[in-house]
């Protein structure tokens, strides 16, 4: 206990019953919540809705009407564009959110955490490696650029070419 506030940096007081415990460490961002099971899952689903929204992958609140100039949730656009199972379909999902972030959120650039961001919105599990995997595709298929930072990664023209091959739009 901290004697200037007499407040426990314990969490809140669990009462008898199922207690959580969620930890998320970070550069720049270290997030700890304890307490009631209930607590901490909505602790952590008002995080996660924050943190896509912050990243501009939120689904909107309200459907919007198809429109050629309407932009789509990450969800349906995903949903969309998939084609692959199997072999090849980690490696064409990492396409299409590359590809989305580019086009409907005028992002040039993506990080490693706004592809686990996508995972996350559209419920695949990522890959153990995800850097490893963008690595791999950067190198030998070129579907990637370096970006301006260690750890960004541009799609290049050839990584565009083949996801609008999937969507219909050359």
């Amino acid at each position: 206990m901290r004697d200037d506030a007499n407040v426990s940096d314990e969490g809140p007081p669990v009462n008898g019953g199922d207690s959580g415990l969620f930890r998320f460490k970070s550069p720049g961002l270290e997030v700890e919540f304890a307490g009631p099971e209930e607590f901490v899952e909505a602790q952590i689903a008002h995080l996660r809705k924050r943190m896509l929204r912050e990243m501009g992958l939120g689904a909107r609140a309200t459907p919007a009407p198809e429109t050629s100039s309407a932009k789509p949730s990450l969800e349906d656009f995903y949903r969309r564009a998939r084609s692959r199972e199997g072999r090849g379909a980690l490696q064409e999902t990492i396409l299409i959110f590359a590809y989305f972030v580019r086009e409907y959120r005028s992002k040039d650039e993506f990080s490693i955490e706004n592809l686990n961001g996508c995972f996350s919105l559209v419920g695949v599990t990522p890959p153990k490696s995800l850097a490893n995997t963008l690595g791999i595709m950067k190198r030998s298929q070129r579907f990637f650029a370096a970006g301006s930072q260690r750890g960004h990664y541009a799609l290049t023209e050839k990584g565009v070419a083949y996801v609008r091959r999937l969507i219909g739009a050359q």
